[in-house]
């Protein structure tokens, strides 16, 4: 299906062109990466468990690497909710929103 102009819609979930790509908030798109990457995290240490020693120090690096992208989620999620706090006390007190 082609819309006006010619442009051709991305594809939906199932790759149909007809339907149209779901959309994600910020916060919806961490979420789904976050559990991505700590179903990565449990698949990596349970292989590294029986894994050979050529492949040890690879898979060793990917898992670093990915408990260190968790950790980053998880404090753009802790800053998200500082943030929050601050705003709504600020808001509670009659303060203007803005922090500065």
């Amino acid at each position: 299906m082609i819309e006006k102009g010619g442009q051709v819609p991305p594809p939906g979930p199932s790759g149909d062109r007809s339907a149209p790509a779901p959309k994600f908030t910020h916060k919806e798109f961490l979420m789904t990466r976050l559990e991505k990457l700590k179903e990565l995290e449990d698949f990596l240490r349970s292989n590294m468990k029986h894994c050979d020693t050529k492949t040890l120090p690879g898979m060793a690096k990917q898992y670093r690497e990915t408990l260190k992208e968790i950790e980053e989620i998880e404090e753009t999620e802790d800053n998200d909710d500082d943030i929050a706090e601050l705003l709504a006390q600020r808001d509670a007190d009659g303060k203007a929103g803005a922090v500065r």
